[in-house]
């Protein structure tokens, strides 16, 4: 297996390490090709290296930079959320509110209604009986006066016929009065009585 350019430029020939005459001896007129490659692969590297260090720095940067972004972020979406459950129970106690109010003032004006319909319906049937009443009332009274216009005529006529038929002592006194007026008399004091009852 052969050996590097780097190993040869330590162990110089198979046989085994260059001594420092030797090394002088093939250093003294400047470095091989291999030297200045490896060197520059080196200084390569090296600049790729500085290069992902700063790139590797710049990436913590940002994904720090991110992570305070998304921890402030997080936290507003928490207040949010807090905010919007506050707001939702809010909603829902004033909803259930309403519909309690809704409900006491539907019960409310359902009882007044019927009492409203009640009193109508008693005030209806007041005037009803009141007038069933004056009428009944009224027919009474017809037929009171009806009778006691009866009842006086037959008074009369009983008063008249027995003057006519058995004076007494009483109606001799009064003979001096003449027979058509003393009738008029009772006929008008018959007459006072049923109007007095009308």
């Amino acid at each position: 297996m052969g050996q590097s350019p780097a190993q040869d430029l330590y162990y110089g020939s198979p046989s085994g390490p260059m001594g420092p005459s030797e090394f002088g001896a093939k250093t003294a007129s400047g470095p091989p090709a291999d030297l200045e490659d490896a060197l520059w692969r080196l200084d390569q590297e090296k600049i790729r290296n500085d290069n992902l260090m700063h790139l590797n720095r710049d990436l913590r940067a940002e994904l720090d930079e991110t992570r305070k972004v998304n921890e402030s972020l997080s936290g507003d979406l928490q207040r949010l959320s807090d905010d919007w459950e506050k707001l939702t129970r809010q909603m829902t106690d004033r909803e259930q509110l309403w519909k309690a109010e809704e409900q006491a003032y539907s019960d409310y004006y359902s009882l007044e209604h019927t009492k409203l319909l009640n009193l109508w319906k008693n005030v209806a049937a007041m005037k009803r009986d009141f007038a069933e009443m004056k009428s009944a009332t009224g027919r009474d009274m017809a037929q009171q006066k009806n009778a006691l216009t009866r009842m006086a005529n037959q008074i009369s006529s009983g008063v008249i016929t027995a003057m006519v038929t058995a004076p007494s002592p009483q109606q001799v006194k009064f003979k001096l009065i003449p027979d058509h007026v003393h009738f008029t008399f009772n006929i008008q004091l018959v007459t006072h009585a049923v109007n007095q009852f009308g």
